[in-house]
């Protein structure tokens, strides 16, 4: 059971929308785009919280 499952998680983010899904706009070029671009921000976002962790871990010890 997937833990995204029960949440109501906007469909535009949803993984099989991001690698199946074709986006209304236009062509499929920008949709490519598109798709990157909310891949590399949630990267961004994740990278970015690790880093963050590792940097909390390493004060605490």
């Amino acid at each position: 059971h997937r833990a995204t499952t029960g949440r109501s998680i906007p469909q535009y983010l949803r993984i099989v929308v991001l690698v199946e899904g074709m986006y209304p706009t236009g062509s499929p070029h920008t949709s490519l785009l598109l798709k990157l671009g909310i891949v590399l921000i949630l990267c961004l976002l994740m990278g970015y919280g690790t880093v963050r962790q590792i940097r909390r871990r390493i004060q605490n010890d």
